[in-house]
């Protein structure tokens, strides 16, 4: 019974925490986009998706933002490549000996 109620507890607490986190994340958010699609004349308007979108900066720092991300996935998927390389070899090792310790 006690272990029940134990459980019972934590999950009503982790709800509760993820709901006020929700909220209080979720509500800027909304609010921020909303904000983003009002134009001069206060009516809905997508003009300041295209004034961004069409800007030189903005090209510029999304292909900085591609290169820099194309080369930390290369280098990312070289280390473990490596590192499976070098576990197989230890695996290997492991294997190739005998009861004594010694390699066969």
């Amino acid at each position: 019974m006690g272990t029940q109620r134990k459980e019972k507890e934590i999950k009503g607490i982790f709800i509760i925490v993820t709901a006020l986190f929700l909220v209080f994340l979720m509500i800027p958010i909304l609010r921020l986009l909303l904000k983003s699609f009002e134009g001069q004349a206060s009516g809905v308007s997508l003009g300041n998706y295209v004034e961004v979108l069409t800007s030189h900066g903005f090209m510029s720092a999304f292909g900085h933002s591609l290169i820099i991300s194309s080369a930390s996935a290369i280098i990312t998927t070289l280390l473990a490549f490596c590192l499976h390389i070098q576990l197989i070899i230890q695996i290997f090792q492991k294997r190739t000996k005998d009861s004594f310790g010694r390699r066969l």
